[in-house]
């Protein structure tokens, strides 16, 4: 008779050990590699932030000493909604390779679940950000 209390991969992988998912070296040197660009991608990201919030500055300081009666509102609305679209993915990425190095170099399991938790929220913010842009495309077109 059959012991039916056991579970369902139980004998279907033998590598596997017991205690559960294990790294290897492979997946080891992906996040590293991983982690590596990451911090180009945030350190491009926090220099277009820069070169915005200067061209924000620019633009109000320009607006102020204009005698003209401009409305620079909208101007200022895009530029800031630019800042929050280009600051928090690279904020994301710069704390997932940070705590991703930081794992691996102490062995810190809570480290890589906090990197983890970032990259979850530049998805996050990525799958939003698709849903609002599809949207107005798609009441564009329906126009």
């Amino acid at each position: 008779m059959e012991n039916f209390d056991q579970p369902l991969d139980m004998g279907l992988d033998p590598s596997a050990s017991e205690e559960g998912l294990s790294i290897t070296p492979q997946v080891r040197n992906t996040w590293r590699e991983l982690s590596g660009w990451l911090l180009f991608l945030a350190i491009l990201s926090f220099v277009f932030t820069a070169i915005l919030l200067l061209a924000l500055l620019a633009l109000i300081f320009v607006a102020s000493k204009s005698e003209a009666d401009a409305d620079i509102g909208p101007a200022i609305l895009v530029l800031l909604l630019m800042l929050a679209g280009v600051f928090f993915p690279g904020w994301c990425f710069f704390k997932f390779s940070s705590l991703a190095r930081q794992s691996m170099r102490y062995e810190s399991a809570a480290s890589l679940e906090a990197a983890f938790v970032h990259l979850k929220r530049y998805y996050r913010f990525a799958g939003i950000l698709t849903l609002i842009i599809g949207s107005i495309y798609l009441f564009s077109l329906a126009r």
